[in-house]
């Protein structure tokens, strides 16, 4: 279905199972521009997506999904949160910075839309000691849809300590 029609369909409607996961294929296979994407996309969210979208667009993903190449190395994986049926997730964080610093940032928008970011590098410590961050954020913000506010705060941290000469670490 061409995009133009495609628009004109959820204006009036929702996708059906099978017309969301012909969508999301030609989506995936990299058939729709920057620009078709982003109307598509806004079109879903607008209307609210309905449970056919959400199954045809999974559907189209899983068939597209490719296994992460296994490395020639031992590999493991301690995090350990991907099936803790909590709703966690595991999420892999930057690096800390090799020299000290600090970062702030505040940001403003629609919606009474504000943010506050805070971070806090400690360096190296040491001539091949640990190095660690803290970060925190505060946003807060009117809802898209109904009434009310949101707010949310985020806490990170992580310490780093090289191991070994091969890149090898511990976190």
């Amino acid at each position: 279905m061409p995009v133009a029609d495609l628009l004109d369909t959820l204006c009036q409607r929702h996708l059906d199972q099978v017309e969301s996961y012909r969508t999301f294929q030609v989506l995936l296979s990299g058939g729709l521009s920057d620009v078709e994407i982003t109307a598509l996309l806004v079109a879903l969210k607008t209307r609210g997506e309905s449970p056919g979208e959400i199954a045809g667009a999974a559907i189209a993903l899983r068939e597209a999904a490719r296994p992460f190449p296994k490395p020639a190395w031992p590999v493991a994986d301690t995090c350990g949160t991907g099936g803790d049926r909590s709703g966690t997730i595991n999420i892999s964080t930057r690096r800390p910075d090799t020299e000290f610093g600090a970062r702030i940032t505040g940001s403003v928008g629609s919606n009474n839309y504000r943010r506050v970011f805070l971070g806090l590098d400690t360096g190296q410590l040491g001539d091949n000691g640990p190095m660690a961050f803290v970060t925190g954020s505060w946003q807060k913000y009117d809802k898209f849809k109904g009434p009310g506010t949101l707010e949310r705060k985020q806490f990170n941290a992580r310490i780093f300590e090289g191991w070994g000469s091969q890149g090898d670490f511990i976190s």
